[in-house]
């Protein structure tokens, strides 16, 4: 798919899509769930955070979606 892109001049479209389920509250890849590791094993892991910052993206998500909960009630 990638040397498709590339030979029609679609890289750039390319680079600009994801499939994370859990993205984080910043609109980015969260680096944790099954696509985002999936990507990295694929080699694109340019695209998704490191194994590490995937773990802080969940738990920096975890924290933001309930204070939100919590400061709506």
């Amino acid at each position: 798919m990638e040397k498709i892109a590339k030979a029609n001049n679609f890289d750039s479209i390319m680079e600009m899509t994801w499939f994370c389920f859990n993205p984080t509250w910043r609109k980015t890849p969260c680096g944790y769930c099954n696509p985002c590791k999936y990507t990295r094993e694929e080699g694109l892991g340019r695209r998704v955070p490191s194994k590490f910052m995937g773990m802080y993206n969940h738990v920096e998500n975890a924290v933001y979606y309930r204070v939100k909960r919590l400061l709506k009630k």
